[in-house]
């Protein structure tokens, strides 16, 4: 279940549970006063955390899958959303169960059955702290180098590019693009967040022989990586072709598949290489020595 319809001038609150039926008591609930995002998977869940940063995270405990201090700590990991205020919304009622959640980076604890007036006073009250703390004013500046990497973005460059203009390595060009990311934060880019958060996950491609969506193979070979065990033949498949830039859309048209089929198997890769982003699948690749690779 996955729900992304968004008035973008609402405040925004990610709910991550399997259990449906709390989400849509909780999708009710807030959904007069924020836009409700929605994930029944706690990588999923991730991902959309990542793409949409939403104000604050209500986040369940027990999980298929991953579960959800795991899901905490790797949100809390990533500079795009470790300043996401995450109040977990469980039925377990333990003191050490607690302590663990707050130790791994959520700010609340909420205990099912849901009290509606107690769950929108701390999403109110945590929601406050999080601008507060992500006001512009405390941010930090753009260093030249980013301002010049923002300027070349806003021309259109492609990353590639802008590491040759820059003499800069792509993996510190994608470094910069996190920063200003995580410096002027979405209140402040409004909808050129988006298109940011795209460039930053986006991967640069080589000057030539740049692969087009009918080529038949893709021009690296990962069987010999020491974590190529833990990916079948097809997250192997997929995988390859992320690492040629392809989108989901596009993967699924070589693969013959659907994108949301291809977008289940990116989820699967990120939690078996332990990644949160596509950016990061792919850097493991790039950064994993393997004698058969043939570019």
């Amino acid at each position: 279940m996955l729900e992304m319809v968004m008035d973008s001038s609402r405040p925004k609150i990610l709910v991550i549970d399997d259990d449906t039926a709390s989400i849509d008591i909780l999708s009710e609930m807030l959904g007069n006063d924020y836009d409700v995002l929605c994930a029944t998977h706690g990588m999923t869940g991730i991902d959309i955390a990542v793409h949409s940063l939403p104000d604050v995270i209500l986040l369940d405990i027990q999980m298929d899958g991953i579960d959800g201090y795991k899901v905490c700590a790797r949100l809390k990991a990533n500079p795009l959303t470790a300043h996401i205020p995450i109040i977990f919304v469980t039925g377990l009622d333990s003191s050490a169960q607690e302590v663990k959640g707050l130790e791994a980076g959520a700010v609340d604890f909420v205990k099912k059955p849901i009290n509606a007036p107690v769950v929108c006073a701390r999403v109110r009250a945590h929601m406050r702290t999080g601008q507060s703390l992500s006001a512009p004013h405390g941010r930090p500046a753009l260093t030249d180098c980013e301002t010049n990497i923002l300027r070349l973005c806003e021309a259109g460059m492609p990353n590639n590019a802008i590491a040759e203009r820059t003499g800069l390595a792509n993996t510190q060009v994608q470094h910069h693009l996190t920063s200003i990311i995580v410096k002027l934060g979405p209140n402040v880019l409004t909808n050129e967040y988006a298109y940011l958060v795209n460039r930053l996950m986006a991967q640069p491609q080589a000057a030539a022989g740049k692969l087009d969506m009918a080529s038949p193979e893709p021009t690296r070979n990962m069987d010999n990586h020491a974590w190529a065990d833990e990916l079948t033949s097809r997250q192997k498949e997929v995988l390859l072709w992320l690492c040629e830039g392809k989108t989901n859309w596009e993967i699924g048209k070589i693969l013959g598949t659907t994108p949301d089929t291809i977008k289940y198997h990116v989820s699967q890769i990120l939690l078996r290489l332990n990644v949160v982003s596509r950016a990061q699948a792919v850097a493991k690749v790039l950064a994993s020595p393997s004698p058969d690779r043939i570019c």
